[in-house]
């Protein structure tokens, strides 16, 4: 049984794929909406303030980029779930459709295990394709 993972940043579609009979189902899908959200609605609280001796006051802002930090949440989400289905025997190969900065944040928090299963990575935003659209790039290629 080959997965076919199709995914953006707040998106992630598995697919079961088959080559004889050719044929491919949606399977799961789960949703990270907080990785669309901007910093500001992501963080509750102002910028901090702080003085020193010379009667300057000053804000401090951390350095922290909450929408990365919440798109690689979901591709640890993303690797996590590859890996428990791994344990469960529920695929034997897969093949990654997302763009290339998610790819790479995916295969970055993969398991040694789900990685060796990884048989093809296509680096493109492929997420609003219909199945038979799926199967004809994934049969195509």
């Amino acid at each position: 049984m080959t997965w076919v993972i199709t995914s953006n940043t707040n998106t992630c579609h598995i697919y079961n794929y088959n080559t004889a009979p050719l044929s491919i189902k949606r399977v799961q899908s789960f949703n990270h909406p907080d990785s669309k959200l901007r910093d500001s609605e992501l963080v509750s609280d102002r910028p901090g303030k702080f003085s020193t001796n010379a009667s300057v006051i000053g804000k401090y802002t951390p350095k922290n980029d909450h929408q990365a930090i919440e798109i690689e949440n979901f591709a640890q989400t993303i690797a996590d779930q590859l890996n428990e289905s791994r344990k469960k025997n529920q695929y034997e190969a897969l093949i990654l459709i997302a763009p290339p900065q998610m790819s790479g944040l995916i295969q970055k928090c993969m398991d040694q295990n789900v990685k060796n299963c990884l048989e093809k990575t296509i680096n493109k935003d492929y997420m609003r394709l219909t199945e038979a659209e799926l199967l004809k790039l994934l049969w195509g290629e």
